[in-house]
C-alpha cells in the first residue's frame, strides 16, 4: 500500500504527465526498466523545487542514464530541462509547497488536500 507522501508525489507527477507528450518522452526510454521516465520526471519536478537549475539536473540524470547504460546527449537533457521548467512551474511550486508543508510536519492529508486543490 502506498504511502500518503507516495500518492501526494504521484499527484503532482501525473499532473505533470498532462502538460506535454508524456508518451513521446516515455517512448525514449524504451529498453530501460519500467518507470523509468516517470522517476526522471519526478526527478526534474523535484530537482526545479529544491532550487537546483538545469544544468545540475541534467548533470544527476546524464550520470543515472549512463549508469544504465543508456546513451543520451546532455546538451539535448539540458535544453529540454529548459522547456520543462516554465511547462510545469505549476508541477514545480506545488512540489515546493508540499516539500515544505511536509518538512514542517504538517498533516500529510492537508498536504495532500493542498495538492489536489492547486492540480
Amino acid at each position: 500500500m502506498k504511502s500518503i507522501q507516495d500518492v501526494i508525489f504521484d499527484r503532482i507527477t501525473n499532473s505533470a504527465k498532462t502538460r506535454f507528450d508524456y508518451k513521446k518522452f516515455e517512448s525514449d526510454f524504451e529498453g530501460l526498466p519500467d518507470h523509468v521516465a516517470e522517476n526522471f520526471l519526478f526527478a526534474i519536478i523535484a530537482g526545479f523545487a529544491t532550487g537546483e537549475d538545469e544544468k545540475e539536473i541534467s548533470l544527476k540524470l546524464f550520470n543515472d542514464i549512463l549508469m544504465m547504460g543508456f546513451i543520451f546527449e546532455r546538451n539535448q537533457l539540458e535544453e529540454f530541462l529548459v522547456d520543462k521548467k516554465k511547462l510545469l512551474s505549476k508541477e514545480i511550486f506545488v512540489m515546493q509547497t508540499s516539500l515544505g508543508m511536509l518538512d514542517d510536519n504538517s498533516d500529510e492529508i492537508a498536504v495532500l488536500n493542498f495538492v489536489n486543490q492547486l492540480l
